[in-house]
């Protein structure tokens, strides 16, 4: 009985022409790449003359969660957008190449000493809608239902690409993934099978990562004219198959 429900379900999801694009795609369109400048000390020369000021430029990754009429919302780490000052871009590849300014509303992370007690390390970038050439269907942050997850982020510096792995540990708002990120994957978002939320985002490179369940509460407080829910998200039919499946095992982590 419960395979013929799944048969009607694709069918009817084809007729009322429901997205079924392939999870890891639907990712892929909204992650990008960060990127900003800022100026500091260059390497000390002569004694007693101030070191010259140099212009260093940071990366790391981001991913859409939400948008209103004029703008996209965009999270990433905060320790990446502390390091910006300048020259802020937020870079897409999917398709064709696309870089557009960008403004960091609010950047939250933890000082060296912190890094053992304290793991609120977040950040919202806003981009103008008007500024890009495409469309973008954000994914939401939500959630966890299994434990089969994936990543995209930029390795590096280079275009996006995805990392399949689980979820191993979870305490008090944070989780840890199978695999270390690398460099330039901070502000990943951590998707769920079927790519309907993001789980969470990347925080360090061995792995570690901050639940969503967490970042929304200091969004909501930090950026309460922002609508970061996800009462609105459009369910796919791969969410509603992999939902049923699910069940009656428990939902959650």
């Amino acid at each position: 009985m419960r395979h013929l429900f799944y048969i009607l379900a694709i069918f009817t999801g084809l007729f009322i022409g429901i997205n079924v694009t392939q999870p890891y795609q639907k990712a892929l369109n909204v992650a990008c790449q960060v990127y900003g400048c800022r100026m500091e000390d260059g390497p000390q020369g002569i004694p007693l003359i101030p070191p010259m000021k140099i212009k260093s430029c940071y990366m790391g990754t981001g991913v859409v969660i939400a948008e209103d009429k004029e703008n996209y919302y965009i999270l990433t780490a905060g320790h990446v957008a502390q390091k910006f000052e300048s020259d802020i871009k937020v870079i897409f590849y999917e398709e064709a190449e696309e870089m557009v300014d960008a403004e960091v509303l609010f950047s939250k992370a933890p000082s060296i000493k912190e890094l053992k007690t304290n793991h609120e390390d977040l950040a919202i970038i806003r981009i103008k809608k008007e500024n890009l050439s495409r469309s973008l269907k954000p994914i939401p942050l939500g959630t966890h239902w299994g434990r089969n997850v994936f990543t995209i982020g930029c390795s590096n510096g280079e275009i996006p690409s995805i990392i399949y792995g689980k979820i191993f540990k979870y305490n008090n708002g944070e989780f840890n993934i199978d695999f270390s990120p690398g460099h330039g994957r901070s502000g990943s978002g951590v998707f769920n099978k079927n790519a309907t939320k993001v789980l969470g985002l990347v925080t360090r490179t061995d792995g570690e990562c901050f639940a969503s369940q967490k970042i929304l509460q200091i969004l909501k407080k930090e950026l309460p004219d922002v609508d970061f829910s996800s009462e609105n998200a459009i369910i796919d039919i791969w969410s509603l198959i992999f939902t049923l499946q699910c069940f009656p095992s428990k939902i959650g982590v």
